[in-house]
This record gives structure tokens, sequence and C-alpha cells, in this order.
């Protein structure tokens, strides 16, 4: 009844209530947040998510950190993330509409994944953000062979990857602007470490649309 109501287009599992969606499934918890919950105090620290998507990070994130603030840009993602954590009776969670470029924040740990290569300025992002966290968990596209080499300007500093086709608010799937930034992992790594941050995990894996790279990078070693 609930999958009626709206187009889902990734599997939520909704404990034994419901199956959502038809298209891709999660394991939950996710790969890319175990480092997180294996090695850090989450229980003391609050986090910040960008690009909450239906809540399948959410819901994790909320049973092992005090406080959960989750963001995403679209409408329905939102709804639907509030739907999920309704259904689940979780408590600890505000959900925000917003443009995570523009938004005011303070956090523990900023969980920062699939979103950074929807970005058209990617490092004047990276910029901003990191110096409202101490603890970022990271999951982007790195630049690859075959896309149209590309700089970004930002404070007297240039930044070097490649351009990628977005399709804007009709693609649930894609960016909403135009085009999007891909950094040379080089330069993603160079601005990371700029902010004072140590990589204390990374792991590579690779989707259809190419190479990702996850990492956890820390200003506060809890491990």
């Amino acid at each position: 009844m609930i999958s009626a109501q709206a187009p889902w287009q990734t599997l939520v599992r909704l404990e034994l209530l419901e199956m959502l969606g038809e298209h891709i499934e999660f394991p939950e918890p996710d790969f890319r947040l175990r480092y997180l919950f294996d090695h850090f105090p989450c229980d003391q620290l609050t986090a910040t998510e960008f690009g909450c998507w239906y809540g399948w990070h959410t819901v994790p994130l909320a049973r092992k950190f005090k406080h959960v603030t989750a963001m995403d840009v679209r409408p329905g993602n939102v709804a639907k993330t509030l739907l999920r954590l309704n259904l689940l009776n979780v408590k600890n969670v505000d959900v925000v509409l917003a443009n995570v470029e523009e938004v005011e924040f303070e956090t523990d740990v900023l969980v920062h994944i699939g979103v950074l290569y929807h970005l058209f300025r990617p490092a004047a992002h990276l910029h901003q953000v990191l110096n409202k966290c101490q603890t970022i968990c990271l999951d982007t596209h790195i630049n690859k062979p075959d896309l149209q080499p590309v700089t970004e300007h930002y404070n007297g500093e240039t930044y070097t990857g490649g351009l990628y086709k977005e399709y804007g608010w009709k693609d649930p799937l894609s960016g909403v602007g135009a085009h999007s930034l891909w950094l040379d992992e080089h330069v993603l790594r160079s601005v990371i470490a700029k902010h004072g941050f140590v990589v204390v995990h990374e792991e590579r894996h690779v989707v259809p649309a190419g190479p990702r790279l996850n990492l956890v990078a820390t200003r506060n070693i809890y491990v």
C-alpha cells in the first residue's frame, strides 16, 4: 500500500513491516558505516548525514549515534525518510530539507555518502564542510580517464577533475544540476589533509558508473 503512494527507486527494509521499492537492495548496516560503528564512540557523538535518500543509512546511524541530523535536497526523499523513521519509532533524528552546499551546521561526525560527486564545485564544498566536523565518513566517485578534464577554482587554488553529466530533478538518482565534477583522487586527499584530517580507514569499490573511494578521516583519533 505504501509503495503505491509514491515510487521508490531502491528497496528499503522496514523490519517485518513492509518491503518498499523493487530495484536495488542495500544491506544494513552498509559496509561504509561499519568502520565508524566498530572504532568510534558513536553513542557519545552527534552525526550529520548529507543525502539521506530514503533513510537506509539514517536508521542504523540513529541506532548508534547520540543524535542524527539527516539532510536531503529532494522533498520526496525527506518525506520517505520521515515515513521510515516513523514506522520504526526512531526518535533521535531531525530530518531537514536542505541544499548541502548552502546549509549551516556543526557536528562531530559528517556522513557524506553518495553526494560529493553530484556537485559542480566539490572542492569548495569540502573546504567549507570540513571546518564544521571532527570526523568525516566520505564515499564518492573519483575521476576516471573517459571524463572531460575540467578545473575548479576556489580561494586562489586550482582543483582538477573530470566533467560528468547529471540529469537534474527529473532523475531521482542524479544530481540536481546539469553537470558535476569528479575530483582527481590526489586532489581530494590534499583537501582533506589541508584541514588536519588523517585518513584512518579506506576501501575501494566499483559500480557501473565508475570507481568509488570510501574513507574515514578524523582530527580526533579515537582508534
